[in-house]
This record gives C-alpha cells, sequence and structure tokens, in this order.
C-alpha cells in the first residue's frame, strides 16, 4: 500500500502545425494574399504551433493577413481575450495526465467541454496479486501530519482495502458458473467497487482546447474549489504558461489564502 499527499499533474499532447502549411504557404498565399508573409514573421518570432493556430483562426475571420498595425501574436491574442472572442482559441489544444485521488478526478469529469479518459475501477483490481495493481491512495496531509493521525488513516484504509477484497472473492465465487472469464472478473470488480474509497487514487487523461481550460480555471482555482482539485488546476496553468505564454501568461495572479493554500484570480478581478 503506497500513500501520496499530492497530486501530480503531465503535459502529454498539445498542438502540432502540419508540415503542409508550411510546404503549401506560397500557394495558400495565391488565395489568401499576405499568409506567406504573416507565417513567416510567426516563424521568425518563435511563437508556439498553439498560438499561431489560435492567430490565423482569427485572422481567417477578417482576412487581415497583412498586419498594418503590427500586433505580436500576444497583444492579437490578448486583445481576442479582452474582447471574449473565445471561440478562436479553440483551435489549440492541451492534454494532460493527471495523478490524483477519485474524488478529483470526479470534478474532472464535470467540465463538457473537455475530454477525459479515466481509470476504470471495473477493469481494474486492486490488491497485491500479480495481475493486481498496488492499492495507491492520495490523502490530504492534514491527516498524515501526526503520527497517531497517520496510524488511524493506514488502519482504515487497510479494513477498507480488505472489505474489498471480501466482497471481490465473495461475487467472484457467485459468478464462479459464467463461462466468459473475461465477463465474470468484471461482474466481480463493479460488484465489488463501491467499498473502494475517494482517496483511491486514480489517473485520469483530460484533454482540452484552450477555451475550455480557459473557462474552467477561474472555477477551479479559486479558494472556494476544493483544495485537491485547485492544486491540479494550479499545475496545469503552471504548463500552460510555458506551453501557450501569449494566451496564459499573466493572465491569473495567484495569492494565498487564510489557511495558507494558494489559489490564483484573473488578474484584475475581483476575488
Amino acid at each position: 500500500m503506497k500513500i501520496y499527499t499530492e497530486p501530480k499533474v503531465w503535459l502529454v499532447s498539445t498542438t502540432k502545425l502540419a508540415e503542409e502549411l508550411f510546404d503549401k504557404a506560397g500557394e495558400i498565399d495565391q488565395y489568401l494574399p499576405g499568409f506567406d508573409k504573416w507565417l513567416a514573421n510567426a516563424i521568425a518570432a518563435e511563437d508556439k504551433d498553439g498560438e499561431i493556430a489560435v492567430e490565423l483562426g482569427g485572422r481567417n475571420c477578417y482576412h487581415s493577413w497583412n498586419n498594418p498595425s503590427g500586433r505580436t501574436n500576444r497583444e492579437y491574442i490578448q486583445n481576442i481575450i479582452m474582447q471574449q472572442h473565445y471561440s478562436v482559441l479553440e483551435h489549440g489544444f492541451a492534454g494532460f495526465v493527471i495523478f490524483a485521488n477519485r474524488e478529483i478526478t470526479h470534478e474532472m469529469v464535470r467540465h463538457r467541454h473537455q475530454s477525459p479518459s479515466q481509470e476504470s475501477t471495473r477493469y481494474v483490481s486492486y490488491g497485491e496479486g500479480e495481475k493486481q495493481k498496488e492499492p495507491t491512495f492520495v490523502v490530504p496531509e492534514m491527516f498524515l501530519e501526526d503520527p497517531n493521525d497517520k496510524v488511524t488513516v493506514e488502519r482504515y484504509l487497510r479494513a477498507v482495502m480488505d472489505m474489498y477484497n471480501w466482497a471481490h472473492e465473495n461475487a467472484a465465487e457467485r459468478y464462479d458458473k459464467i463461462q466468459d472469464r473475461t465477463m465474470k472478473r468484471k461482474l466481480a470488480r463493479q460488484a465489488a467497487r463501491g467499498a473502494l474509497p475517494h482517496w483511491l487514487s486514480a489517473t485520469i487523461m483530460v484533454t482540452g482546447n484552450y477555451r475550455a481550460w480557459l473557462e474552467a480555471m477561474p472555477k477551479r482555482l479559486s479558494y472556494h474549489a476544493d483544495i485537491g482539485i485547485r492544486k491540479v488546476y494550479l499545475q496545469i496553468l503552471d504548463k500552460l504558461e510555458d506551453e501557450a505564454p501569449n494566451i496564459f501568461r499573466g493572465l491569473f495572479e495567484r495569492k494565498t489564502w487564510e489557511d495558507g493554500t494558494t489559489y490564483a484570480v484573473l488578474r484584475g478581478s475581483n476575488d
């Protein structure tokens, strides 16, 4: 049995511009005059692929490839955000693999405009067996700081897993006559999984376009949000500030709440 206290986030997928965009830029320019020069300037400025895709979508709406105002990519996108023309932000995306407890992942899947793929307790068996996943938990640090509290938590988690194992074995016996072995295992796991606690760890991959992340962040970074999911979104914000700085960097202001935890608000807004 392993116990962690913090969720973890990894950036695993991002927007990548197609090679055809670069190979056919001259041809595209015949239909969109000024496109070739605009793209060359974006490449020279070392803008990120997702940021270029966003600006490309915006400029296509107005056929403004000549960029007479000389705006940088950041200036262009920040103007879009200020005017709340968020639809063009959907042309860039980022995907993350998140290690957390099921309490947090259950909240992650509530954001309809993101695409989640979550570890299934119907297909994964938890235990010490060769083909089982070792029971792993993400528990708030406050319950582990005191040695006596830690013992209480560990005792509870062992008792819960004992209950899960009992239910799993009991269900497996009841479904013993099922011929399909895969189906038999699924039936036993789905019958037993209700005994698993919200502190059980789960991995989830969540992919969203920039608009989906931007619209979820004020809710999940607020001090009103669950501390665990706030920690997840703070890590996501850190990574998006590096991956798409012209969109996310400087957009949120990090602060410290009364309990010592970090939260963030849109810069210039009220808490």
